[in-house]
């Protein structure tokens, strides 16, 4: 089941990444937290040099790919017990084996850090079982029997307890899982640092888990929180992870975290956002597109406890109602992404003018109603805008020519109407402007169509119902319907 879904969400996802790709990956100004124009250039430079020289490109491949190899057997194989390979059988440690003499102290010293941190410690109870990722981290700690400070141990308790907990653990949507896609080194005597996905600080602790697309099933534990202090990135992109209610009580205590990637998984809630999260306090980024979100933000507590969010990306969720009024007095709000939900109410959120930093703001695939507010000319830094195939309806208004930042904008498949407002023309960096399927009339300005002569872009789109009531020559718009 969750092979066919992942499937199919990895094929929307591809198609997201192709028609954003101008968005996402090109031409973002520098000074934009995330920009990753100068990453895409780079990469096409590359393209371009691998393409013009393929004989060397392949020598130099197959060279690199020695070297992968040799540096591998060298490095992996140095440790007897190094995990090596895709999807390797989950490491499971009998009990019967361990020293008593070892297992006394250490699980005293367990119950003692449960303690201290609020933490209930059932399932590291014998009567819960031996088969709760809890106790069999405890075994295997156990039966690693280190000398190591007491800081190190308990984080490496903490990671067992993620191995366990999201490995090969059936769900409600995968009865079958697969173990880890990769878990190299995790459970060895190596460094956690060394682990596949754990970045460590300079001290050597923990500042980022980086499991996105791992094939992690299961639920995110609440022993994340033994390592609170330092760790200021989640990324579980692209997983199986299933959670609802009281799972989310990881993040109670994740008071450092400054980002959390959980979009393409089964995190389930249906009245807004899990509350447990407005302990994220220092939170600035946070993505959960393609889940099972759903119900009101309006009467939501959690955004506005956030306080630092500079990202908001949450698409292909189930919300509903209003955008909250919130969201416009959020003035350190750079992007939000909250297309393909099932918003109901118009943009008045925007009246207030407050959302001076934002950059880019997708709503399209909503049930939005009402008219564009004048107060979108407020957004002096916009440059990216979708609020195509909602229902919005009345005249385009003529202060979204004071937005002279703006280069892409998505309006098509609304009830517009009205003429082109000749304040466009103004906006002299447009390279997308999708107008078509609304009910407009008049005529393309000409300045319009003096601005896209002018562009180089690959993705450029001037767009309009030009077959019907919209005057605009085959020469202007880029595409006429």
């Amino acid at each position: 089941v969750i092979q066919s879904y992942i499937a199919t969400m990895a094929q929307e996802k591809h198609d997201l990444q192709l028609e954003d790709v101008q968005d996402y990956t090109s031409d973002y100004p520098p000074d934009y937290p995330g920009a990753e124009g100068a990453e895409t250039k780079r990469r096409g430079l590359l393209c371009g040099l691998i393409m013009g020289n393929k004989k060397m490109t392949c020598l130099l491949a197959l060279v690199f790919i020695l070297v992968i190899a040799i540096v591998t057997i060298l490095v992996v194989g140095a440790d007897e017990n190094a995990i090596e390979g895709f999807h390797q059988p989950l490491i499971i440690i009998d009990p019967s084996t361990l020293d008593a003499s070892v297992t006394g102290p250490l699980m005293a010293s367990l119950l003692a850090m449960y303690d201290r941190n609020g933490m209930d410690s059932t399932p590291l109870d014998p009567s819960s079982g031996d088969n709760t990722p809890q106790r069999r981290a405890f075994f295997w700690l156990a039966h690693e029997n280190q000398n190591l400070d007491h800081s190190t141990k308990m984080a490496r308790y903490a990671l067992a307890v993620l191995y366990y907990s999201t490995n090969q653990v059936p769900t409600e949507f995968d009865e079958e899982p697969e173990t880890w896609y990769v878990a190299r080194r995790w459970l060895t005597k190596a460094s956690y640092c060394e682990w596949h996905g754990i970045v460590c600080d300079a001290q050597g602790r923990v500042e980022a888990l980086e499991m996105d697309r791992n094939f992690l099933t299961g639920v995110l534990p609440i022993e994340l929180r033994i390592l609170e202090d330092t760790l200021y990135s989640i990324d579980v992109a692209d997983n199986g992870i299933s959670m609802s209610e009281e799972d989310f009580d990881v993040f109670l205590n994740l008071v450092n975290l400054e980002e959390f990637f959980g979009d393409n998984n089964y995190l389930e809630y249906s009245e807004g956002l899990p509350p447990q999260m407005a302990s994220l306090v220092n939170l600035e980024q946070l993505t959960m597109s393609y889940n099972l979100l759903g119900g009101e933000l309006s009467a939501d507590s959690v955004i506005p406890a956030m306080g630092q969010l500079t990202h908001i990306e949450m698409e292909a969720n189930y919300f509903s109602g209003s955008i909250p009024d919130y969201i416009g007095e959020m003035e350190d709000l750079v992007y939000f992404y909250m297309r393909r939900n099932n918003f109901n109410g118009d943009l008045s959120f925007l009246e207030g003018g407050a959302m001076t930093t934002l950059f880019a703001m997708w709503l399209d695939g909503n049930d939005l109603t009402g008219t564009i507010p004048a107060q979108v000319g407020s957004l002096q830094n916009l440059a990216s805008l979708s609020v195509s195939n909602t229902k919005l309806k009345g005249p385009i208004p003529a202060e979204i020519g004071d937005l002279l930042k703006l280069r892409r904008v998505w309006m098509y498949d609304n009830q517009l109407t009205g003429e082109i407002p000749l304040s466009l023309q103004k906006l002299d960096k447009l390279e997308v402007l999708e107008l078509h399927n609304n009910n407009m009339s008049g005529s393309m300005p000409q300045g319009i169509c003096d601005i896209f002569a002018g562009v180089d872009y690959d993705f450029k789109a001037l767009t309009a119902d030009c077959n019907g009531a919209v005057s605009c020559s085959r020469s202007c718009c880029t595409k006429c319907y």
